[in-house]
């Protein structure tokens, strides 16, 4: 079923455009980018490409890797080891190796040379790992190049492996890292020759980096309001699927105090009953886990790691300008004291509602 997805999307991608054969066949169609650091503050970049040469009935892709300064300087290495020009017009995934996650002024200037490629979509999806990004791309190819295009369907065709991550496009890690001076970055790798994306990295300033678990990535998730679609899993094997959620954030000062008032309200089904049958109790189970996950995560934020990457700074200049000026951008939200309220309706039983 998988390779029938990849070959209609391998049709709508390349067949459907103005270019001729000729034209088509003189291209190096990249489809994954994997981006480290190499010496001497270069980066070591591979491009995962497809080769649409012949009649079609065999898509063939190969790995091309080379050492640059920049994106442009790596594309003119890769036209000269192959015979065909690199194009990244249906660039689908770039996947960032831990090196460069670990080096803020090196990824910055590698997401400035995206963005400013008028060839790469601002929809192009983003990933970290924990290893080399060339390790990954290496596997893509070995196992089948055209994962690059499989994971850009991923997200929306395998909802039961996407639990705790979500979709981090271009746009959105650009804007994250400009805004919040950090992003959460989803983590990729293989297990048993199928991709499995699943937890985060949080990336920011003077090279901060830290993986975090998959209640951090769940609370990341509610905070931002992207919660429809989770399947969230209690301690007993209860399931509840996520069918919407709304965040709603309030800011005030008491006692001299800031605070942040979070109010989080769910719907959802789920496939089985509590303990017997008490629904009200299984809603209200999740939602002292949320509670105390959230509250958990938010400490992460503030005493660990001293990044903000749900713009609670940012968030409390739109709406309450006068304390953001008050506390200052640099600790306004380090400064915030948290309570947290969850709010969750079962509104099904059976998954899907």
């Amino acid at each position: 079923m998988r390779k029938v997805f990849i070959l209609c999307v391998f049709c709508c991608i390349f067949l459907s455009g103005c270019m001729d054969k000729t034209e088509a066949e003189d291209r190096g169609y990249v489809i994954t980018v994997g981006v480290d650091m190499g010496e001497n503050e270069r980066y070591d970049i591979s491009f995962v490409t497809a080769d649409l040469s012949g009649d079609g009935s065999d898509i063939k892709g190969k790995v091309i890797n080379v050492s640059a300064d920049s994106i442009v300087e790596a594309l003119k290495k890769g036209d000269s080891n192959t015979n065909k020009l690199l194009y990244l017009g249906q660039l689908k995934t770039v996947v960032l190796g831990e090196s460069i996650l670990g080096d803020s002024e090196g990824l910055y200037e590698f997401l400035s040379q995206l963005e400013n490629n008028r060839d790469v979509s601002i929809k192009t999806i983003m990933l970290g790992t924990e290893k080399k990004a060339s390790e990954v791309t290496k596997e893509i190819s070995e196992k089948e190049f055209s994962a690059g295009v499989y994971i850009y369907d991923f997200y929306k065709n395998s909802a039961e492996k996407t639990a705790f991550t979500e979709k981090m496009e271009l746009e959105n890690f650009i804007s994250s890292i400009r805004e919040n001076k950090s992003v959460t970055v989803p983590l990729i790798d293989f297990n048993d020759d199928d991709i499995k994306i699943e937890g985060a990295i949080i990336v920011g300033e003077n090279g901060v980096s830290r993986k975090i678990e998959d209640k951090d990535v769940m609370s990341d998730i509610w905070l931002k309001n992207k919660g429809e679609g989770a399947v969230i899993v209690n301690e007993e094997g209860d399931t509840l699927s996520i069918l919407d959620n709304y965040c709603k954030y309030k800011f005030y000062e008491k006692d001299g105090k800031l605070f942040c008032d979070i109010n989080i309200t769910g719907r959802g089904s789920t496939d089985s009953l509590y303990n017997g049958g008490n629904t009200g109790d299984l809603e209200g189970y999740f939602e002292n886990v949320m509670e105390e996950d959230i509250e958990s995560y938010i400490n992460l934020l503030q005493k660990d790691l001293k990044l903000d990457p749900l713009g609670f700074s940012r968030k409390l200049r739109k709406y309450k300008n006068n304390l953001y000026y008050k506390y200052g951008e640099d600790n306004s939200f380090y400064n915030m004291n948290f309570n947290i309220n969850c709010d969750i309706k079962i509104k099904s039983i059976g998954m899907g509602g």
